[in-house]
């Protein structure tokens, strides 16, 4: 992970979780810190709930690929900016 602040404008705000790092490839999805509103992650005992499952399975893979993808475009931007 890495802040968004990193990249200044170019930084892909709309996936940085709460305190503004952005997922990368190899971040997992309890690395960062993103707001689950009232839905609970993990029960008492530490092991996944409904949520926490389709957070892990289904929602996080797409969060993460879609940071990667936003961060190769801002990072290219910010490459053609500095050669211009």
């Amino acid at each position: 992970m890495y802040h968004v602040s990193n990249l200044g404008c170019y930084g892909p705000r709309q996936h940085a979780d709460m305190s503004g790092y952005v997922p990368e490839a190899t971040d997992g999805p309890w690395d960062l810190d993103y707001d689950h509103g009232m839905e609970r992650t993990h029960d008492d005992e530490g092991n996944l709930t409904e949520y926490g499952e389709w957070w892990e399975y289904d929602r996080w893979p797409e969060i993460r690929d879609t940071a990667v993808k936003a961060t190769k475009e801002a990072e290219q931007a910010l490459i053609e900016w500095q050669a211009n």
